[in-house]
């Protein structure tokens, strides 16, 4: 492109240079024509006055003879002028690019011819000559600026280049970079999706496979329940038939007929009364007691029910006794210290199983914690119960903690996040799978307050 801008502008430059020549030449063609004529009409004119002048006779004088010889070498008048004109030719035909100082000594040179064959000089004409060569000149030098300015544009124009083909350089620099790191940063989420979708199917396969393994043992142990539930008719069977044998006379007491524990105390103007169970007997809170007499001990109705002077709920345990509220009285009945007290169900004597499950809130803290279920089943070991690792149909209770919360799944590709939601997830369904198992095994359920109050830790 800087070549074909240069090669326009010095075209332009000989084209103009070329139309001011030709005009100059045209105007001096004209001039030196007109003046040759002059000159002939001159010459005509100085040989007749030179024949009017000089005779043949004179002509043949030595004087005469040299000055003659001299023409002769030095050529005519008209001769001159014609070289002249030859020269003006050639001057103005030459190249429009010739130096300024040139045509200067070529202009001095035509002068100096025409003053030496002793031809008067024309002003006007010199003055036009030495214009034409000045013009000549002046666009000589304006072709020379103009190609100065175009190269300094050029340069400019590939200066521009170059730092054009530096800044492609970069971006292209950067796309690659950036595309290795999307390239690098997708892989590794895929890899993490990947690992996230084979640990999902190890722990449905482990699940399935522990679904089937309960369903075969939960099969197993109803087999075992029905035969023992058998069992135990064939057993009161035969006791019903020996018992009809020795006429009902069976020596003994019945274990029913056995109080549980006594009153320790009157009741106080609430009907609050102290009892001598507590939390070592593993009493839990609600449970009721029928109250007797001391004197007559523990009797049935003619139902065959036992039914006390009064019935009390236990309100408020603690570790070797309890305080129970009195909630039924008989007509002008009286409840005094040491009158004795049974429940049909209750026997502190029978270990209860509970399997702990999920994480709780420690008493004086706020947020749920593996602390905190630590502390619920140290409780557990205090009231008397039992824990297990895994719950079966031996399990008496289920107790679960705090249900997991699961934050939204994260927008953004962060591993450590990514981690975060997939434990959290992973703790939420495992949470789902305990509570679904013992709803279908019908194994009771206690949240912490219910696990609490039970065990006689808050006051009813």
């Amino acid at each position: 492109m800087a070549v074909a801008r240069r090669g326009g502008g010095a075209m332009a430059g000989a084209v103009v240079v070329l139309g001011i020549g030709f005009v100059v030449s045209s105007i001096l063609a004209i001039v030196l024509y007109t003046q040759v004529n002059a000159e002939a009409e001159r010459a005509n004119q100085a040989e007749a006055q030179r024949s009017r002048l000089m005779s043949s006779q004179d002509s043949r004088t030595q004087e005469v003879a040299d000055r003659l010889q001299t023409a002769t070498a030095n050529a005519t008048l008209v001769g001159k002028l014609f070289e002249e004109v030859q020269l003006y030719r050639q001057l103005i035909g030459g190249t429009a690019m010739q130096e300024a100082e040139d045509l200067e000594q070529k202009r001095l040179a035509v002068a100096a011819s025409l003053a030496e064959v002793g031809a008067p000089v024309d002003a006007p004409l010199m003055d036009t000559v030495t214009s034409a060569y000045a013009r000549l000149a002046e666009q000589a030098q304006t072709v020379a600026n103009l190609e100065a300015q175009l190269r300094s544009q050029n340069e400019r124009v590939a200066r521009l280049e170059e730092a054009h083909a530096e800044i492609q350089k970069k971006y292209a620099e950067a796309e690659a970079m950036l595309t290795e790191r999307f390239t690098s940063v997708s892989g590794g989420f895929e890899r993490q999706i990947q690992r996230f979708d084979e640990q999902r199917n190890e722990l449905e396969n482990q699940l399935r496979d522990l679904q089937s393994q309960m369903e075969a043992e939960t099969t197993d142990l109803t087999d075992q329940v029905l035969a023992a539930r058998q069992q135990v008719r064939s057993l009161q069977e035969r006791l019903d038939d020996l018992t009809e044998r020795v006429g009902g006379n069976m020596s003994g007491t019945d274990p029913s007929l056995l109080p549980d524990g006594r009153l320790v105390s009157d009741p106080d103007a609430e009907g609050l009364v102290a009892i001598n169970l507590g939390r070592r007997d593993r009493l839990t809170l609600g449970t009721t007691f029928q109250v007797f007499d001391n004197r007559t001990g523990v009797i049935r109705n003619s139902q065959g029910d036992l039914e006390g002077k009064a019935k009390i709920e236990v309100v408020n345990v603690f570790d070797d006794s309890a305080l129970a509220r009195v909630v039924e009285r008989k007509t002008n009945a009286v409840l005094t210290r040491d009158d004795m007290i049974a429940n049909v169900v209750y026997d502190p004597n029978m270990t209860l199983e509970f399997h702990v499950y999920g994480d709780f809130v420690r008493e004086g803290t706020t947020r749920p914690s593996v602390d905190g279920r630590r502390w619920i089943e140290s409780l557990v070991g205090k009231w008397g119960g039992r824990l297990t690792n895994e719950f079966t149909t031996n399990t008496d209770f289920v107790v679960l903690g705090v249900p997991p919360v699961v934050r939204p799944q994260p927008e953004e590709i962060n591993i450590e996040e990514w981690d975060r939601w997939n434990r959290e997830r992973q703790r939420a369904e495992e949470f789902q799978q305990v509570l679904s198992r013992a709803r279908e095994m019908k194994i009771p359920i206690l949240n912490q307050n219910q696990f609490l109050t039970m065990v006689g830790y808050y006051r009813r």
